[in-house]
């Protein structure tokens, strides 16, 4: 997550503009009304935002729509790794595996 917002704060311009608003909206359609992005006291131009928790880490990479903000195929690969680090983490979280789990899990 950190990254993405990183990255999409290249152009901090058009990121102040237009973009925050957008990740922003994002956030609230799936369900995380209280992120917001601030401008950093401690680095300057820069922007922070609202520290998740491990359940909203969890919404966000189930529903955030990364394609909206990176188009093209690297948009598609971010989504797709989100999606797959998900499936990996709440597999990892079952109380009890069984060989047949391990051996399907993909």
């Amino acid at each position: 997550m950190d990254c993405l917002f990183k990255d999409l704060m290249m152009d901090l311009n058009d990121f102040k503009k237009i973009t925050k608003g957008l990740i922003e909206k994002e956030m609230q359609r799936i369900g995380l009304i209280y992120f917001q992005f601030f401008e950093s006291k401690s680095k300057g131009k820069f922007w922070d935002w609202t520290t998740l928790t491990g359940s909203e880490r969890l919404i966000m990479l189930q529903y955030f729509d990364v394609t909206k903000f990176i188009a093209s195929d690297r948009g598609k690969k971010i989504s797709f790794l989100w999606k797959e680090f998900l499936n990996l983490y709440q597999f990892l979280r079952k109380d009890l595996f069984t060989d047949p789990d391990i051996d399907s899990f993909d």
